[in-house]
């Protein structure tokens, strides 16, 4: 659980709120998928649900790309993920 928290920490640093989407008052929640080889690298990435915005769907996976490499698996094991990513306007 701790890893998966390590994880979540990691991609948040290296998410980004698009300005288009900002200055159109775009707001939603996705899902984002995304397989690590045993270094941490991002091999694979998918939106696996959508947040009803192409300009958002398009961010969740830069921002996997972007934060690549990952902390790198226990065990040195490939593993895969999915992970909930929020875009909400104060």
């Amino acid at each position: 659980a701790n890893y998966n928290g390590l994880v979540a920490a990691h991609l948040q640093k290296h998410q980004q709120y698009p300005q288009q989407a900002k200055n159109r008052g775009i707001q939603g929640t996705g899902i984002v998928s995304f397989w690590i080889d045993a270094n941490g690298a991002v091999t694979l990435v998918a939106v696996s649900r959508g947040t009803g915005s192409a300009i958002l769907d398009e961010e969740m996976t830069a921002t996997v790309r972007r934060a690549s490499p990952l902390p790198a698996p226990p065990g040195g094991q490939a593993t895969g993920f999915a992970a909930p990513v929020t875009f909400g306007l104060k």
